[in-house]
Formats: structure tokens, C-alpha cells, sequence
């Protein structure tokens, strides 16, 4: 390995324990994405490493996660009841904030679910 770290060097390393460290992030980043396949490649070159070796070593200490979506869901549905209720007694002059600002949240809700 030998040498100063660049800060690209220390840019690798760092996306790569975060990789290693936020299971959200690893299935965003990891495996089989072309983000994974530069950053093991750049750290192999850099310590000397064989890159397969590496990544399946490194990718054996990645616990990746596809979900914080439902806490999410279940957040927003909760905010969007809120409103609902908030809208329903709402004077006139608060109306069209409340209705644009629910519109803005089913458009969250959609994206999260994937339906967007």
C-alpha cells in the first residue's frame, strides 16, 4: 500500500465503509452496481489487491437492505391523516396551502411505494 493517501484515495475508502456500514446504502451501491465495480476497483489498484478477491471479501462484510421504506410509509401515512383532518376543519384561506401541500405528500407516498 505504502504512500500518502490522496484525497481521492480517502474518498474511496470513505464511500466504501459507508458501503460496509449502512446496509440502505449498500443496496443503493453495492453489488452489481457500476458505483461498486469502480470503488473496488480503485481500492484493489491502490493496495495491490486482486479486485475479485477484494470485492467478494469486502461484499461478504456488507449487510445491505432494501427497506427503510416502510417506516417511511408508515410516517407519511400517519403526517397524511394529519392533514386530512387539518383540511376538513380548515378555514377557506387555508385551504389551497393544505391542499397543495397534501398533493406534495401523496407524490412522496407514490415515490416510495414505487408507484410514482
Amino acid at each position: 500500500m505504502g504512500g500518502t493517501l490522496t484525497s481521492a484515495d480517502r474518498a474511496v475508502t470513505a464511500v466504501l465503509n459507508r458501503i460496509r456500514d449502512d446496509g440502505r446504502v449498500a443496496y443503493l451501491l453495492g453489488y452489481g452496481s457500476s458505483t461498486f465495480e469502480h470503488l473496488t476497483s480503485a481500492h484493489a489498484e491502490r493496495t495491490g489487491e486482486d479486485v475479485e478477491a477484494f470485492r467478494a471479501s469486502f461484499w461478504a462484510a456488507c449487510r445491505p437492505e432494501r427497506d427503510a421504506a416502510p417506516a417511511l410509509l408508515d410516517a407519511l401515512e400517519a403526517e397524511l391523516a394529519d392533514l386530512n383532518e387539518d383540511i376538513r376543519w380548515a378555514e377557506d384561506s387555508d385551504l389551497d396551502r393544505l391542499i397543495k401541500r397534501r398533493e406534495r405528500m401523496e407524490a412522496a407516498i407514490a415515490k416510495v411505494r414505487g408507484t410514482a
